[in-house]
């Protein structure tokens, strides 16, 4: 099981919104996946499966206290075929409390969860949608997957937040001894090449990645906000601009 985690510490790049993209894009093309909503707000849960009952903090508790995580009863599907989802309730604060009380001592809780996942042999793939922090909860989901991506927006303080997230994952792989997550991938969201700025963010990422870093640009597109207002991927709704589709494509291609 291939496992792609969205990370930055950085609010407001599109995060949540890419990564269920993504997992759309690998449950319509690539086989059947699963995305964990590892964000204490639950957006992910709130669009895909707003009703839960087992969620993912009840899992790491339980692997916390050395027991089985129950996992029959917190993956649900989504109703998008090929689709699952291990849910945040965001509004009770279980997650959030997992994060400030265990999730230090247990940074390898996400990579035993994972392991569980991939012996079930139900998904060829699973995305993780964080929260925009760095904190213990994060570190934990980023040592499990097997690459991170990051979104970014065409903003200073976006250039800035992911300049600090690059020297905080090589600080988290040094301190762990890891070798993964990879990272050679990032999102340009909300690309526009005529707006001079994202022309120059675009040439400082290409030229301090050493030629590394693939970037994917993805445009403004409403198909996100009506997937939103629908609780469903976009792939479920027509009316996606060919440049996401494109793009989508392109990445799930990559991340196999």
């Amino acid at each position: 099981m291939k496992t792609v985690c969205f990370a930055i510490q950085k609010g407001g790049t599109g995060k949540t919104s890419l990564s269920m993209a993504l997992a759309g894009e690998l449950a319509q093309t690539q086989g059947p996946t699963v995305i964990i909503d590892a964000d204490p707000q639950g957006n992910t849960s709130g669009q895909l499966f707003p009703q839960v009952e087992t969620e993912l903090a009840d899992l790491l508790f339980a692997i916390a206290e050395n027991k089985k995580p129950a996992l029959q009863t917190a993956v649900k599907e989504t109703g998008f075929p090929n689709l699952s989802i291990i849910p945040t309730a965001g509004l009770d604060g279980r997650l959030r409390l997992y994060a400030e009380t265990l999730a230090t001592a247990n940074p390898w809780a996400l990579d035993d969860l994972l392991k569980s996942l991939a012996d079930s042999k139900k998904f060829a793939y699973c995305v993780i949608d964080t929260s925009p922090a760095f904190g213990p909860l994060e570190k934990s989901a980023l040592l499990a997957a097997d690459e991170c991506v990051t979104p970014l927006m065409g903003d200073t303080y976006g250039a800035d937040g992911l300049t600090i997230f690059l020297d905080n994952l090589e600080a988290l792989k040094r301190s762990q001894r890891a070798k993964q997550p990879a990272y050679n991938k990032i999102l340009f969201n909300a690309y526009d090449k005529r707006i001079p700025s994202h022309e120059q963010i675009m040439k400082e990422l290409k030229s301090g990645s050493g030629g590394n870093m693939d970037i994917y640009c993805f445009p403004t597109d409403p198909i996100y906000r009506r997937a939103q207002d629908k609780r469903t991927v976009i792939h479920a709704l027509t009316g996606t601009k060919p440049e996401t589709r494109a793009e989508l494509s392109r990445l799930a291609k990559a991340v196999r």
